[in-house]
């Protein structure tokens, strides 16, 4: 295993605000092998039958994932020491690796990704990602079970 080192505080509650699991480690690479471009094609061209993955390049730790995206959001925040970076919305990614034909039964993994990018002379490139792998408990019924509101909604 590699060495861990702790988001901050700031940084830490940013991401799971965004979605990331707050109990399940996060790793950062830089050029991912992807753009923006990408991972919007396979969003919006993709379907259920015919998924477009984008695939997920980790070379320092020979990882190679593909993940089907089925959200993204852009994020806005202000980082000091990057000038120019506010400018640039990050990328919040939700997306999973699809079930393999050889066991259909394995678990599903929902992939958690932030897209960094910093060049405003080329707003598609992705410079770096943080991602998150969590394997997706299967379902219970107390934990996958909505209740339906009634009256006036309390906003």
């Amino acid at each position: 295993m590699g060495d861990k080192q702790k988001f901050s505080a700031v940084e830490s509650e940013r991401l799971i605000a965004l979605g990331f699991a707050g109990h399940v480690p996060v790793y950062g690479i830089g050029n991912p092998g992807f753009s923006l471009a990408d991972v919007k094609e396979a969003l919006f061209q993709g379907t259920y039958q015919q998924p477009q993955p984008v695939t997920l390049l980790n070379g320092d730790a020979g990882v190679r994932l593909a993940v089907v995206p089925e959200l993204i959001q852009a994020t806005h925040y202000v980082t000091d020491g990057y000038n120019g970076r506010s400018d640039l919305p990050n990328w919040y990614v939700r997306g999973h690796l699809p079930r393999s034909g050889f066991n259909p039964d394995q678990p599903l993994c929902t992939v958690h990704m932030e897209l960094i990018l910093a060049r405003i002379d080329d707003p598609d490139q992705v410079e770096a990602v943080n991602y998150q792998l969590v394997a997706d408990p299967p379902p219970t019924a107390s934990s996958r079970q909505l209740a339906r509101a009634t009256g006036e909604p309390l906003i």
